[in-house]
Order: C-alpha cells, then structure tokens, then sequence
C-alpha cells in the first residue's frame, strides 16, 4: 500500500471479530498520525475458509489479525502464513498457550465462548431492571413471567434479597403482606411454586424497624409507634403465618439474624433441588 499512514486490516475470527479489532486499534493508537481500515470476516472455523482468506487477502490488505481458538485451524492459518507476502498476527495464540501453561490445562477450544458471557450477562441486567420495576408489589400485571415472588411484612428483606437473586439472573418480584388485607388475586392464578415466604422473629424485626425509624429521623406518630410496637409485631408475624399455613406449596425461609448471602444461598439450593427432581422425572419418562 502506497499512503503508509492509512493500512487495510482485515480481521479474522470465529466469532464476531470484536477482540481482534480492539486490540489493533489499541496497538495503532502508539503511532502518531496513523489510521486503520477493517473489514471483517466472521465465523471463519474451517481449513478450506483459510485457504480462501490468503488468496483474496494477500493483494488486497496491508495486514491480517485473526482470532481463532480451534488448534487445527490456528495451526494451519500459521503455516499458510509463511507462503504469503502479508504480515499476519495471531491474537490469541500466544494468550491460550500463555494461559495453558499458567493453570497447567488444555483450553476448550470452543469458539463463542465471549459472546455466551456477554449473553449472560445482558441477561442479568435484564432480571435487575424487572426486579426493581417489580418492587414492593408494582407493575403485577407482568407477574407471570417472574422467576420467584417474595412475599414477607414489612422489613424482611424483601427488596435487598430480590436485587441480590436479581444479580444471579433470576427474575423477582416481592410483594408486602399487609395485616388484615387480602393478598392481590392474582397472586394465586400463577405457578405457586414460584412463591416464596420470608418470616422472622419478632425482637429481631422490632429492633430493625427501630432502626430504620430513627434513621428516617421521623416524628413519633401513633402509625410508628404500631409499626414498633412488639405486641404489634407478633400480630403482623402470625397474620403472615396463617397466610402461609393456608398456601401449603410455599416454601417459608426464617431470615432472623441471618446475611442477604445466607438467605440467596438457601433459596439457590432450594431451587436447585427443584431442577434436579425435574430431571430426575423427566429421565423417569424417557425409559
């Protein structure tokens, strides 16, 4: 190429092309005045779309970086690379061989394995904006396509342990039970096993909404003091126990004293021994 301040790169992958092209551009940048062109080939996971790449490449671009992580094709784009006048880099060779060496294990070998872990993770902000849009009882008209409802009275965690599950990539709404009020209907026309109770004893949930009144540095009204009031409280906690007695397919977790981390941890087991009993019985068929 005849303007040497301008180069045409063309990038190979077997994925999306993305990692190659961020490292050259980085690579570039050390230049003053230079500037790269890209075109991209993508999904490149085979010898004989190597084969086509070098004879269309080698009179047409200044440069060819590739990312490939399936050994027999990275091998092979490096020895083709010997019979072409273009200069070729390989990404991620030298960063799997450096890692194989550094945990002393073969690598997958898998391409896609970066967009699988972008995937996931959009997916999990997806669960944590349903989960705050579905805070404290709002938006139920989408509650079916919620993962877990927690419902609890006032101060059991209810929204901090939704975010916390949320961040696993589980969709969660929580919705408050309030003394003497019915619980919404609709609550009861979806899968019941996404239901979960959250209770707690009744000193340990007064000495928490102490808290939260004093650091709200609220006046004392007759509405506070009921929402401190022990006797109160174990009104509120037993109204809450005969609505779980009455919905027996509700798995009831006590959070007294225990960490958000606790509580997440014992609902993951719960909802792991679910998975494990489905496959169990879906095997049970397939005989």
């Amino acid at each position: 190429m005849n303007n040497r301040n301008r180069i045409r790169v063309l990038v190979v992958s077997d994925g999306t092309g993305k990692t190659a092209k961020d490292l050259v551009r980085a690579g570039v940048s050390q230049f003053k005045n230079k500037d790269v062109v890209f075109t991209t080939k993508k999904n490149i996971r085979s010898i004989d779309q190597v084969d086509e790449i070098f004879i269309h490449a080698s009179s047409s671009y200044d440069a060819i970086a590739y990312t490939i992580v399936d050994s027999k094709v990275r091998e092979y784009f490096q020895q083709e690379s010997q019979n072409y006048p273009i200069e070729v880099i390989d990404i991620m060779g030298p960063v799997l061989n450096a890692f194989e060496k550094t945990f002393d294990e073969k690598p997958q070998y898998r391409p896609g394995l970066m967009r699988n872990t972008d995937t996931n993770y959009f997916s999990k902000i997806s669960a944590m904006e349903f989960t705050l849009r579905h805070d404290n009882g709002q938006h139920l008209e989408t509650l079916q396509e919620a993962d877990i409802i927690l419902v609890g009275i006032s101060r059991t965690s209810k929204t901090p342990l939704s975010v916390v599950l949320s961040l696993e990539g589980l969709k969660v709404v929580n919705i408050p039970i309030e003394y003497k009020k019915s619980l919404p209907e609709i609550l009861f026309e979806i899968d019941q096993r996404k239901i979960i109770g959250l209770t707690i004893q009744a000193e340990s949930l007064q000495e928490i909404r102490r808290n939260r009144v004093l650091k709200n540095e609220r006046t004392q009204s007759e509405k506070l003091k009921n929402y401190t009031d022990l006797e109160r409280i174990n009104k509120e906690i037993a109204w809450a126990s005969d609505i779980f007695k009455d919905n027996e397919m509700w798995p009831v977790f006590d959070i007294t004293n225990k960490s958000l981390e606790e509580i997440a941890a014992e609902i993951y087991k719960l909802l792991e021994m679910r998975r494990a009993n489905l496959e169990k019985q879906s095997l049970r068929f397939k005989r």
